[in-house]
């Protein structure tokens, strides 16, 4: 990127080779486009790799640390998804069963590499390689960057531009979300209605629903029950994709 390289943290499960097929999660962090790591995930990296899968943690541009926007951190996304399918032979995974996920601000960058467009990598190597997801994992996640929902002020002048609902057309990815029913930041209500889009359109998508829980409820340091609770649904999820096998 023009503020340097950034990195992609890469867990690779046990008797791993570069000649496997594996289906792959892309797992971006959350801190609303402005702070946080790919540690946030990496919990769920170390249970996924449990289960077969390889998983990327992406490093992208943050506010804080390069003084980038919500578009800066949308395009990093979208390269990383590009790189990552472009480089499936190389990570040992198939390149049609890759899939993104993400809490909060990074459950708006796994949902835009599913709706928006005009942000993907123009590097020569990556432009005819898709960063479209094979799944979707969204914790929390920004849905709607409009007044509606979360980060208008920082997706100006048009909001709709970033907004994977208001981007959403045509065939999309089956999706599960996870979000607390009293979380404040990126409602349930917007969630919500994410899902009904969806359905609308023909595709895939289930919201889980959490009684009493805030924003940033799924993670390890929260409440415990929860945070297994999301590992449970989220393996139950891809086990249904066959992204892991079902234990006998």
């Amino acid at each position: 990127t023009p503020h340097g390289d950034m990195s992609l943290h890469v867990f690779k499960p046990e008797g791993w080779k570069a000649s496997d097929a594996r289906s792959a999660v892309v797992a971006f962090h959350g801190g609303g486009w402005n702070s946080g790591n790919p540690s946030a995930f990496y919990w769920q990296a170390q249970y996924w790799n449990t289960k077969g899968m390889v998983v990327i943690c992406p490093q992208y541009r943050i506010k804080n640390v390069n003084g980038t926007t919500p578009f800066e951190s949308t395009k990093d996304a979208m390269q990383a998804m590009q790189y990552v399918r472009a480089n499936a032979a190389k990570l040992g995974i198939d390149p049609d069963r890759i899939a993104a996920a993400g809490g909060s601000a990074g459950g708006h960058l796994a949902a835009a590499t599913a709706t928006v467009t005009g942000f993907e990598s123009d590097l020569p190597e990556l432009k005819a390689v898709s960063p479209r997801p094979n799944a979707l994992l969204l914790y929390n996640p920004v849905v709607d960057t409009t007044e509606k929902g979360y980060g208008s002020r920082q997706v100006r002048p048009d909001p709709t531009v970033l907004s994977p609902i208001d981007q959403m057309q045509g065939k999309q990815p089956p999706t599960i979300i996870f979000n607390g029913d009293r979380d404040t930041t990126t409602s349930a209500e917007r969630s919500i209605a994410f899902a009904e889009k969806m359905h609308a359109l023909g595709n895939r998508c289930e919201v889980v629903l959490y009684p009493n829980e805030h924003h940033s409820f799924y993670h390890k340091g929260g409440h415990t029950d929860n945070f297994a609770d999301t590992l449970t649904r989220s393996v139950r999820f891809l086990e249904g994709l066959g992204y892991i096998e079902r234990a006998l």
